[in-house]
């Protein structure tokens, strides 16, 4: 059996889970087959399949992995969150951290959230922003020193 491929043997029938990671997260799914040679095969080729689509950034977890709740982590699927841009999660933040934040305080992080971080990353959606985009723009932003690292006062 390869790496990533189980059969599962549960009272009243087999079934077999293929397995692996995206973006740092255990994704499974099972297939409701017995664990026969040729199903075997077809799972080998399915998570291949996903593999290659991994590699490639073309992977889209709803179509293969139906699980809502995850759905919405990776911004995919067409259930409630699916569609959120960053412009939306900041402003909600921003909006919410006013009353438990000294003034000085939430100046500050209001003042990056409107002025840089809505105006580079607002119109991405939550799930099409990743480490390579805010890599390039750290890059090509004046920012230095321990700046970039430090959340929201150095923007993150």
């Amino acid at each position: 059996m390869s790496v990533g491929i189980t059969v599962i043997k549960r009272t009243n029938k087999e079934v077999i889970r293929v397995a692996c990671s995206f973006q740092g997260v255990q994704c499974r799914k099972t297939l409701d087959l017995p664990g026969t040679r040729e199903n075997l095969r077809y799972a080998e080729r399915l998570r291949g399949e996903i593999l290659r689509k991994i590699e490639h950034s073309t992977f889209r977890y709803d179509e293969y992995f139906p699980s809502p709740p995850k759905c919405k982590v990776f911004g995919h699927g067409k259930g409630k969150g699916s569609d959120v841009s960053i412009k939306q999660l900041q402003e909600g933040y921003r909006d919410r951290s006013k009353a438990s934040l000294q003034p000085s305080t939430w100046s500050g992080y209001s003042k990056a959230i409107n002025n840089v971080l809505i105006s580079q990353f607002g119109h991405i959606q939550v799930g099409a922003l990743s480490a390579s985009t805010l890599r390039e723009w750290i890059g090509r932003s004046r920012i230095s020193g321990s700046a970039p690292r430090k959340p929201v006062g150095g923007y993150f």
